[in-house]
């Protein structure tokens, strides 16, 4: 029971290391660094890039700065906030034109009346 014990701990050793030099080599870093990954890390590429990243001071290694790019045009954007700016307002250009045509048309005080009513005014 012993001996089957000590071969599973070696062979989990063993693919550890293997995964964390893989992990290494793909990033392009010297393998010998592997010694210094801590036992609690888990040996998949991302969680050895996280932490070459942040212990890359330590090491002398250039991490690549990702340019965060927008996730919304800038066009897009503008034409957004023109239409929540107009909702919040509440009144468009469009809509004073309209009240104010309907106005200069009314023929009666009823009609005159039932415009302002109508408009919210």
């Amino acid at each position: 029971m012993a001996d089957l014990k000590a071969n599973f701990e070696s062979l989990n050793k063993a693919q550890r290391e293997r995964a964390i030099k893989e992990a290494l080599a793909s990033r392009g870093v010297n393998q010998k660094i592997s010694s210094f990954i801590p036992q609690d890390i888990d040996p998949t590429e991302e969680s050895v890039s996280k932490w070459l990243e942040a212990n890359a001071d330590v090491f002398g290694l250039q991490t690549e700065e990702v340019p965060q790019k927008p996730n919304v045009d800038p066009a897009q954007a503008a034409a957004y906030k023109r239409m929540t700016n107009t909702v919040e307002q509440g009144v468009t250009p469009e809509h004073n034109e309209d009240i104010m045509k309907k106005l200069m048309n009314a023929n009666t005080r009823e009609e005159l009346d039932a415009v302002i009513k109508g408009s919210g005014l």
